[in-house]
């Protein structure tokens, strides 16, 4: 048994409890181990959408369609387009996961006129705070 995996069965919170399978899972799909991944997120996702975090959920779909994709399941692409345009800030690393899934260069454009935009917003912020 994996340490994380102790660690899930010993934690008494809901959230604190299955949080680390978000991690076993993940894990586990980088390292190839795309069942035992799915299992895990599977699991997590189930619990996750209690807990409101947009930016987890989508980094859990994330890695849960990419490992379906790898054993040839089918997986909902409204779904991931949906979590994107609900999550306020992606995170770069996302945005590559997101890439490899979609498989489009144009969301690569979209991604990089986001960022535009933030940057501009915050530059606009800083000037008049200086």
């Amino acid at each position: 048994m994996y340490l994380l995996e102790i660690l899930v069965k010993k934690n008494t919170y809901k959230w604190q409890k299955l949080y680390p399978l978000y991690h076993i899972g993940s894990t586990y799909y980088l390292k190839g181990d795309y069942e035992t991944a799915i299992e895990n997120l599977e699991q997590f996702l189930s619990v996750q959408k209690d807990f409101g975090n947009t930016e987890l959920r989508l980094k859990t779909v994330l890695y849960l369609y990419l490992s379906y994709k790898q054993v040839g399941r089918k997986y909902d692409i409204v779904k991931i387009i949906a979590l994107i345009k609900e999550t306020q800030y992606i995170q770069d690393d996302i945005n590559y996961f997101i890439y490899q899934l979609l498989e489009y260069t144009s969301y690569l454009k979209y991604i990089y006129l986001r960022q535009l935009f933030i940057l501009s917003i915050y530059q606009l912020f800083l000037s008049f705070l200086l």
